[in-house]
């Protein structure tokens, strides 16, 4: 965030710190206005008003944030540029000589995603076009400090590392230098700042945009080459890369297609990364995962769906390293990870197909279940000590099962001898009885009737 005070000191003249800038196209403009006296421009206004501040992400100062000035002209109906200073190793800004107008503020920095996250006005427009005036300067004197805490976006992560040359550790001295190149987690090209080595030999990147990168090194002002190394920059993360060695400048790229995701983005289950082919061959191929803006740990082209992921849509990196060609970065994201089949084992055995699934065994690699239905069949079978003449399908090894005499409910129970010949007693007792009813019911109706009274 940026914390902004006014200073309403009115001075002909000021002494500024290094860091700031501005001063010298202020000098420039006052001589303009001397020579050319009414065709200067607004600039050569009495310009004795001073703002200051300072600019801290997570409590923290950052240092190198160019701080913008641009007052309103209505003639023009536009913003216009006064002057811009940048924050020194505190944090800390300031602004001189600003004429009496209606300011807004930008603040900006070299890094992609810092200027998306910064290069605002405080009325959050980009382009200035629909901005009010957020304060205003008027004889010198600000009026009504406009100037809340601006809340700023994470500006990613932190990597360190070294640069070597055949096993010796490269300090500020043999201007040892890194840059991360890499992609964004929408896939598009992405690179940090350079930066230098200090007098232990570390080199520190800082609000490295959250992506996937490989370390370009250099010395001597020798062209950069990549080291064969690689990892994943997430907000709030530090990344540690150790040693880089120099090397040559690569005379090609490892060219590759997409990356594919084989398996069902379910709890549970697993999914596999399908690499690209790459032209030409790698000599080193990685693999990394990332999820909720988050690294996981597993490093392997699979990866186990658990129950946290839920909701949450997987990221797959693959990174291929050569000598001698710069290295090929791709990423593919899978669909939100769904909770996991409810009841999955007892759908099954409700089905006929309960033995199958339970022995078996099953699961999900690749995109493809890890044994066919005869295999399945058979394990079933064996499972439940049943028939031998396991069905080849599910439905089959399932029928195997339920005939092991293992007292299971499922199915209807066989019916016996002796419960045979009671059922036909039963029907036979019941024919009789109606024929007595019939015959009754007829003497009744016809006196005349044998055997009626």
């Amino acid at each position: 965030m940026s914390s902004v005070h006014i200073n309403t000191r009115k001075f002909l003249m000021t002494r500024r710190s290094p860091h700031r800038r501005g001063l010298p196209g202020v000098a420039v403009a006052a001589v303009v206005a001397l020579l050319l006296g009414p065709l200067g421009s607004t600039s050569a206004q009495a310009a004795n008003a001073t703002i200051e501040g300072s600019v801290t992400e997570a409590d923290a100062p950052v240092a190198r944030v160019t701080v913008s000035a641009y007052r309103w002209d209505d003639e023009r109906g536009s913003w216009d540029f006064e002057q811009e200073s940048e924050t020194a190793p505190d944090g800390t800004w300031a602004l001189d000589f600003l004429p009496d107008g209606a300011y807004t503020l930008q603040f900006d920095t070299s890094v992609s995603t810092a200027r998306f996250a910064l290069g605002e006005s405080l009325g959050r427009n980009a382009t200035y076009a629909d901005d009010e005036p957020t304060f205003e300067i008027a004889d010198g004197t600000t009026r009504a400090a406009p100037f809340a805490e601006h809340e700023l976006e994470r500006w990613g992560g932190e990597v360190t590392l070294s640069v070597t040359d055949g096993g010796e550790t490269l300090i500020d001295l043999d201007d040892a230098v890194a840059q991360l190149r890499g992609i964004d987690m929408n896939g598009d090209a992405s690179e940090s700042q350079r930066e230098y080595a200090d007098e232990s030999g570390v080199v520190t990147i800082s609000r490295v945009p959250a992506g996937g990168y490989v370390p370009w090194v250099a010395a001597r002002g020798e062209a950069a080459a990549p080291a064969p190394t690689d990892a994943l920059v997430l907000p709030g993360a530090a990344v540690d890369l150790g040693a880089a060695a120099l090397g040559p400048a690569p005379e090609g790229t490892l060219v590759g297609g997409e990356p594919a995701l084989t398996g069902e983005s379910r709890a549970g289950e697993t999914l596999t990364i399908v690499d690209p082919e790459f032209d030409p061959d790698p000599e080193r191929v990685s693999h990394r995962w990332s999820a909720a803006g988050s690294a996981l740990s597993e490093t392997s082209a699979s990866l186990e769906l658990t129950e946290p992921l839920i909701g949450e849509s997987v990221t797959a990196w693959v990174f291929a390293h050569r000598a001698g060609a710069a290295p090929f970065i791709g990423l593919v994201a899978s669909d939100p990870v769904a909770p996991a089949a409810a009841g999955a084992g007892a759908d099954a055995a409700a089905s006929g197909t309960g033995a199958a699934a339970d022995a078996s065994g099953s699961s999900t690699a690749g995109g493809a279940a890890a044994g066919d239905s005869d295999s399945a069949g058979a394990d079933a079978s064996a499972a439940a000590g049943g028939g031998s003449d396991a069905g080849s399908d599910g439905a089959g090894a399932g029928a195997g099962g339920s005939g092991g005499g293992d007292g299971s409910e499922d199915g209807p129970l066989p019916v016996t001898g002796a419960e045979l010949t009671g059922i036909v007693a039963l029907a036979l007792a019941l024919l009789a009885g109606g024929a007595i009813l019939v015959l009754r019911r007829r003497n009744r109706l016809d006196p005349a009737a044998p055997g009626s009274e």
